[in-house]
């Protein structure tokens, strides 16, 4: 069972970080099923330039968790119980306005969106999480936003 508390996630620790090499970007994933958290998590750290520096289990959890670690970029899954992650972005932004969060979900589609996104740079189906993901992290951490539905994909900055 992986250690969530606070302390075993202060700090993101990369064994195959070199002294020349910049620190990974630190990405916190936020899903209420422990099966995709732990797939989300295989498929972002084979990416080296990527740590997954901690997890949470609700919206709720993921906004102290935000506050708490400040990671580069939250996954986060928008069904979830307690508070969905549409609700949970728009709690981190107000406590964290530079906070890039990238939303996964199984019926993925702009449409869902909020008119003013504040922190929401992307959304990606997880019918194509394994193909799409870590793209789609990279896009945001450039600053740009990642929104891919069948038939369009959005690529811009904001």
């Amino acid at each position: 069972m992986l250690d969530l508390s606070k302390s075993s996630m202060a700090t993101c620790p990369n064994p195959n970080l070199s002294r020349d090499q910049s620190p990974p970007s630190r990405v916190l994933i936020v899903d209420d099923h422990d099966s995709a958290r732990r797939a989300m998590r295989l498929l972002l750290e084979r990416d080296k330039s990527l740590v997954v520096c901690g997890e949470a289990a609700d919206g709720s959890e993921a906004v102290d968790r935000a506050v708490a670690l400040r990671p580069d970029v939250i996954v986060m899954d928008v069904a979830m119980p307690r508070m969905n992650g549409l609700q949970a972005a728009e709690k981190i932004g107000d406590a964290l306005p530079e906070s890039r969060v990238l939303l996964i979900s199984l019926n993925a589609s702009e449409y869902m969106l909020p008119k003013k996104r504040g922190t929401i740079f992307g959304l990606v189906s997880k019918q194509q999480a394994a193909a799409e993901l870590p793209r789609a992290v990279h896009a945001v951490l450039d600053g740009d936003t990642y929104f891919k539905s069948e038939s369009r994909n959005f690529y811009g900055s904001n």
